[in-house]
Formats: C-alpha cells, structure tokens, sequence
C-alpha cells in the first residue's frame, strides 16, 4: 500500500462517531445504542445501485422508500464494538415492522451522515 493509503486508513480510524438510543430493543428491555459513522464512498455507492431515486428523494423532501430505508439501518447501524447490528437476512424481519418505527431509526441515522444542507439553509443561500 503506499503512503497516502496507510494515511487515509489511519484518518478513517479516527473518525468521527455518532449514536442515538432505541427504547426497549436493547436485552432484557433496555435501551439499545445504536453506534454509526458517516456515510462512505463504499456504502453510497451500494445505496446508489439498489436505490437510484434514493438522493433525488431524500433532497426534495421526499421520504425515500422503506426498502431503501431498511437498507441504510442494515448499512450503517453498528453495536458498541463495531459490529453490525442488522444482516442482510434481517431485512425480511425489518420489512414486517411498523413504518413509524423504521422512519424514527432511520432518521436519526439521516440528520448526520449526510452532508445535505436541509432546504431552508439552502433557501438562506
């Protein structure tokens, strides 16, 4: 690997980490806290693939489909440690969830790992 490549991993490393907590998902009915970073070049491109309409839905204000969105839990959402919490074999569970519960996690996830201005800062500019 070259330099710059042994660079770019050590500042991925150390980006920055955000979370948010989930009401009685966790074990024994507790909270759970869901750890996720902001979006890489890697997942976009996957959400891009599965969902073309997804950008274009999400910066007109549009709520992007469930689908899309359940894909971007099974993406982004990590435990403590860093592991995933959703698989891809989740995806039929989440799909069989309330809407209101998959738009709450997903929006938490969407206020920061976009570097979307929302449309009044964009009016302001």
């Amino acid at each position: 690997m070259s330099i710059i490549g042994n660079r770019l991993i050590e500042l991925q490393q150390k980006k920055e980490r955000h979370s948010f907590s989930v009401p009685g998902l966790g074990e024994d009915g507790n909270d759970l806290t869901v750890y996720y970073h902001k979006l890489t070049v890697r997942e976009d491109e996957r959400l891009r693939r599965k969902h073309p309409e997804f950008y274009k839905q999400l910066t007109s204000g549009q709520l992007p489909s469930f689908a899309a969105l359940i894909d971007l839990l099974i993406i982004k959402c990590q435990a403590e440690d860093g592991s995933v919490l959703f698989k891809d074999e989740d995806r039929s569970v989440l799909l069989g969830m309330n809407v209101n519960f998959v738009t709450e996690l997903s929006g938490k996830l969407l206020e920061n790992i976009f570097d979307i201005p929302d449309s009044e800062q964009a009016e302001k500019n």
